[in-house]
């Protein structure tokens, strides 16, 4: 079965306790046909489930919002197959891990050889952006809710990443590493602060 790339950009922000159907139909809308190293529409419902996480999920009153998610789904239109679908192992590092050695050993790896990286980070992860961009520059994007910083791997870049300890704000995520999405050229994601690897 071909996988296409599981991006975990996330495109919603946390505007209250739950997320506005409005918001949620414009993405969806604005997915359909999507499938490019971004932007797939799968993924932009899996960024529900991590909004859902951040904000404690939809407001389950909502019938409406059932009835319009399903409408709108069936009305969207598949996007084309792209020539040569990039193919991923995923990997889950649960909240059993007590550290993040594993992580920082897939990620060495990956590292190995990797030419170019791409940090997301939200908005308020200012700590994070302002480390990220010691290493790269802003990418021009439309994600309005964080920033994404891209740049070479460079020694410097490779002794920075891997000598970050594990977050220790580990409520919503156990988190492995204090980036919300680390991306190596085409061939590694780590993704939800390196909770979930695609390798």
């Amino acid at each position: 079965m071909l996988r296409f790339r599981a991006d975990c950009h996330s495109s919603f922000a946390v505007l209250s306790d739950t997320v506005l159907l409005d918001d949620v139909i414009h993405i969806l809308i604005a997915s359909a046909g999507e499938v490019d190293e971004h932007r797939t529409l799968a993924h932009r419902l899996c960024e529900l489930h991590a909004v859902g996480n951040r904000v404690g999920a939809f407001d389950r009153r909502d019938d409406d919002l059932k009835k319009a998610l399903s409408e709108v789904i069936m009305d969207l239109k598949p996007a084309p197959i792209p020539d040569n679908p990039i193919e991923y192992e995923y990997v889950t590092l649960d909240r059993d891990e007590t550290d993040n050695n594993k992580w920082l050993s897939y990620i060495t790896a990956a590292l190995d050889g990797a030419k170019t990286f791409e940090i997301h980070c939200w908005n308020e992860e200012t700590e994070w952006i302002e480390l990220a961009l010691q290493y790269g520059s802003l990418k021009d994007d439309d994600w309005q809710y964080g920033k994404i910083i891209t740049g070479d791997v460079t020694p410097e870049f490779v002794h920075m990443l891997l000598s970050q300890p594990k977050p220790t704000n580990t409520e919503i995520y156990n988190k492995m590493t204090p980036f919300f999405n680390v991306f190596l050229d085409d061939k590694f994601q780590s993704c939800h602060y390196g909770t979930e690897l695609y390798l």
